[in-house]
């Protein structure tokens, strides 16, 4: 049976992270089908095996993808973006989630939220949701609320591509679900090289429905050192 979502997961030198991120999207509860597709980018801290072996352990769920950095198509692209996109292109759900490795959701349902919102919608190509901040200080980490407009956080249930343009919006990237749009057509160049994916990827969407916000925090980024 084909997945109704592909949760796409990017994993680079993640080791102390990636554990709690594949456990994030395994702990959904559905209805449907689901299949994590991870895009292993050449870690050498361990990520990579943690990764095989949870493919190991859920080979109906669980597909690791291995890329090389050293390639020269690869360098060629932003850090990670040869990543994103062949790992995109072997997601065969009807929807896409995205996930990186050092990054986590926090709300069992929220697959089913946001798959419930497209089917019931034709006109909305993208469902995306708030988040939470996953901040280290010397000693302790905390989970912290940024509901602030300098964040990119707009209230309104349905937005389009407008309200990315004049910056009241921004998508985050762990908060997506979208319509899978690149089983049936090819990813435009300009993606190849834009700096941030998150923001073009918002744009290349915009071209093809509306946007709906479920104020909900259901996921936590992980803010680190070395950090994009």
């Amino acid at each position: 049976m084909n997945p109704i979502v592909s949760v796409r997961i990017m994993a680079y030198q993640n080791a102390p992270y990636i554990k709690e991120c594949i456990d994030s999207v395994l702990m959904q509860k559905t209805d449907f089908p689901f299949e994590i597709c991870i895009g292993e980018d050449g870690s050498t801290d361990g990520t990579r095996e943690i990764c095989l072996d949870y493919q190991d352990k859920y080979p109906d769920i669980v597909k690791v993808f291995l890329w090389d950095r050293t390639l020269p198509e690869h360098k060629a692209m932003p850090p990670a973006r040869y990543n994103f996109i062949n790992t995109i292109k072997k997601c065969q759900g009807k929807y896409i989630a995205l996930l990186d490795g050092d990054d986590y959701w926090t709300d069992p349902l929220k697959l089913f939220k946001q798959v419930n919102i497209l089917e019931q919608h034709p006109s909305i190509v993208l469902c995306h949701h708030w988040h939470k901040f996953g901040v280290y200080d010397k000693y302790t980490y905390k989970e912290q609320t940024i509901n602030t407009r300098g964040q990119g956080y707009l209230k309104n249930a349905v937005t389009t591509s407008k309200e990315l343009f004049t910056n009241d919006l921004r998508i985050k990237i762990r908060t997506m679900l979208f319509r899978n749009i690149f089983s049936s057509r090819e990813i435009p160049d300009f993606f190849y090289k834009a700096k941030f994916g998150d923001l073009a990827l918002a744009f290349i969407l915009g071209k093809e429905g509306e946007f709906y916000f479920i104020d909900e925090e259901m996921a936590v980024y992980r803010q680190l050192e070395g950090g994009i």
